[in-house]
């Protein structure tokens, strides 16, 4: 039993490791995510395999304490007295009403968060899929403003390619990270339409402009800023994210995380009570 829970909390131990080295990597490593992408696919199983073992330990251990709870209830035979059956019954209530819809909380508590990890491993592998069938770390992204508009509003999800800069032209629409200083005060990355290009210090620059708006943008992009080109739009399709990314929209989904998590959480009423009636009916057998 203490040996299903230590395997179980290592292997979920484990798998916290794994997912954090894993964003680490994809984050800070430099490396081109083509070549990181049988590694990520590797790392994906291998958490995905922890989370199952661990969840598999936690319910094979919570199934031997019910069916050991059950072998030790004894009825009464031959050569042996029962003194008080209020006092048995009473006890029997707090064993059961206390403590095992107690354990059965904390047990779906657990699995319910098992779940929730379960559910975004699973969500991040599918990104993962998806940037390396695009050929982008931003396959999705949301449009953040009408700067675009008319032809790209704000909410819309645009799906990006990864493309070589040097294959880019003047009218291409591309997904980039503000260049510094200007990053400062303005929301990163953008989509915006390439209207120059131009060669500075041996290195290829764009100027970009949006649709809606008057002005070139202030700065010059490197090249090598550029995440990707848009490929195509669904409408409105990310107004939700958008609202997720808000501080009411971050904490409306953490309070609704939490109430599906801890509640309900324990026993029905109707179950105890008839689990009740058959435990009294056996003992006046």
């Amino acid at each position: 039993m203490r040996l299903a829970r230590v395997l179980s909390a290592a292997c979920m131990a484990s798998a916290s490791s794994l997912s954090a080295l894993l964003a680490l990597m994809l984050s800070k490593s430099g490396i081109p995510f083509q070549r990181l992408f049988p590694y990520v696919g590797l790392m994906g199983a291998t958490i995905g395999g922890l989370l199952y073992l661990g969840l598999d330990c936690l319910l094979r251990d919570g199934r031997s304490i019910r069916g050991h709870g059950k072998g030790n209830l004894s009825l009464p035979g031959e050569g042996e007295i029962l003194i008080n059956e209020s006092d048995r019954l009473v006890d029997d209530r707090c064993s059961d009403h206390e403590g095992q819809p107690l354990q059965k909380k904390w047990r779906m508590i657990i699995m319910r968060t098992l779940k929730v990890g379960i559910l975004l491993l699973s969500a991040l592998e599918a990104y993962l899929l998806l940037a390396f069938t695009f050929g982008s770390l931003t396959p999705l992204f949301v449009v953040p403003s009408n700067s675009m508009s008319p032809t790209l509003s704000l909410g819309d999800l645009v799906l990006v390619r990864g493309a070589d800069p040097a294959s880019l032209g003047v009218g291409d629409i591309i997904v980039f990270d503000v260049p510094p200083p200007h990053d400062r005060y303005t929301l990163s990355p953008v989509i915006h339409r390439v209207v120059d290009m131009r060669v500075e210090n041996d290195r290829l620059h764009f100027k970009t402009k949006g649709d809606g708006l008057q002005s070139v943008d202030p700065w010059s992009l490197p090249a090598e800023r550029v995440r990707g080109i848009y490929a195509f739009k669904i409408p409105y399709l990310g107004a939700p994210l958008l609202f997720l990314r808000t501080p009411i929209g971050l904490a409306i989904s953490a309070i609704l995380l939490l109430l599906w998590i801890l509640y309900p959480a324990g026993v029905p009423a109707h179950e105890q009570m008839s689990a009740q009636w058959d435990r009294e009916a056996q003992l006046r057998i």
